[in-house]
């Protein structure tokens, strides 16, 4: 047994070393620039809205999801009580049984048996290509690859619409070392740089409304994905200099995970499928390949790729002309 709040590790997070005007130092930029991207976010939320919406009935159809009536729970009841078989309404997942074929499919397509690259050079450039190869199986290796490719292929086989991402990404690791006093202090230490990529959770994936999902890239003005983040996970982020200005929510004691987000939806919440009165295994682990516990945390983060003019913000110093 635990409290409902639980304490955390004190740390002085690092402080943004930039000029007077950026966001990080100006309330007033920091203000504006929260203002122009919250309106992007807000252009997008009745079609997200609806989106999720048929999302959340394919979800259901694919599950073969059911309520049971009182009378089908009693009998369920008794069958666990006792063993017996007792007849329960149930819907067949006929789909489910469909997409498993198609994901089958691909899985063996896309099976990295001995990488997922690999390369055809020509003689005189074979060393060169298979270091670069080698690289990039690593790559996929530590970052999953594999498994987010297969996630996007399903969500484009269930909802006609799916996506990934691929950034540059540098994680770091604990090292002991002494200070000039002979303390021994804990530092971070980059373990690994390289191309990650990430399967979009697309109950929880915006766009520009303005143009077609396969445009974004070149035509969108912006996209954004949310996402339930633990307090270990925000503070290692904090400490690593990728997030600043985290002070005030980090120094709050966490209480028991919320529904109660500004952006992100919680798939099982959306479809209605968290009560446990269906029939069938945890649709939410089977079609969404990660366990329900991963969609939950005490903050929500909103990660935004936008194109603006970095003057209008105080981004960069000085002014267009200069």
């Amino acid at each position: 047994m635990y409290n409902d709040k639980l304490k955390h590790a004190n740390f002085d997070l690092p402080k943004p070393q930039v000029h007077p005007s950026h966001p990080f130092r100006s309330p007033e930029n920091h203000q504006a620039l929260i203002e122009y991207v919250r309106a992007r976010l807000e252009s997008d939320k009745t079609t997200r809205d609806n989106r999720v919406s048929k999302y959340s009935q394919i979800d259901r159809d694919v599950a073969g999801w059911l309520i049971l009536s009182e009378e089908d729970k009693k009998r369920r009841i008794e069958h666990e009580r006792t063993g017996k078989a007792f007849a329960t309404a149930q819907n067949l997942p006929l789909t489910w049984v469909h997409l498993d074929d198609m994901m089958t499919y691909y899985a063996q397509t896309f099976a990295p048996n001995r990488g997922m690259f690999y390369h055809t050079a020509e003689p005189q450039d074979t060393e060169d290509a298979s270091q670069v190869v080698s690289l990039m199986n690593n790559h996929a290796t530590y970052c999953s690859y594999y498994r987010h490719l297969l996630r996007t292929i399903f969500a484009i086989l269930k909802y006609n619409v799916g996506g990934m991402t691929t950034f540059w990404a540098t994680d770091f690791g604990p090292r002991l070392t002494a200070t000039e006093t002979g303390q021994v202090v804990t530092v971070p230490e980059p373990i690994f740089s390289g191309n990650k990529v990430e399967s979009f959770d697309m109950y929880n994936t915006m766009w520009d409304p303005s143009v077609e999902p396969s445009m974004v890239h070149k035509d969108g003005e912006w996209f954004a994905t949310h996402k339930m983040k633990s307090h270990y996970w925000l503070k290692n982020k904090c400490l690593e200099g990728a997030y600043f200005r985290c002070e005030e929510f980090l120094s709050k004691d966490s209480a028991e995970p919320t529904n109660a987000t500004v952006w992100y939806r919680h798939p099982p919440a959306e479809a209605n499928m968290e009560i446990n009165d269906s029939t069938g295994n945890s649709w939410y682990s089977i079609l969404s390949g990660s366990s329900s516990y991963s969609s939950h945390g005490p903050f929500e983060l909103t990660e935004v790729f936008i194109r603006i003019n970095p003057n209008d913000f105080g981004l960069i110093p000085g002014n267009a002309e200069a």
